[in-house]
């Protein structure tokens, strides 16, 4: 409930991710619920960013959530 309340409070939100595969699935589901708290409780809210931590740019996995990213 913390999270929905943050959001909903919120005008905006940079998002950090680690490159490992768990936290880029929640990523993917961190962006579902910020679509739907923009469609039901906060319209204004906006992703500035994505701050990616923890790289490994020679991996295969980074360059995916990097596609993904952009």
């Amino acid at each position: 409930m913390l999270p929905i309340n943050s959001l909903t409070a919120a005008d905006s939100i940079i998002i950090s991710v680690q490159v490992e595969y768990l936290p880029a699935k929640g990523m993917g589901l961190l962006i579902k619920t910020i679509n739907k708290i923009k469609r039901h409780l906060n319209p204004s809210l906006k992703v500035r960013g994505i701050l990616v931590t923890k790289t490994d740019e020679r991996t295969s996995l980074f360059k995916k959530i990097r596609a993904y990213i952009h």
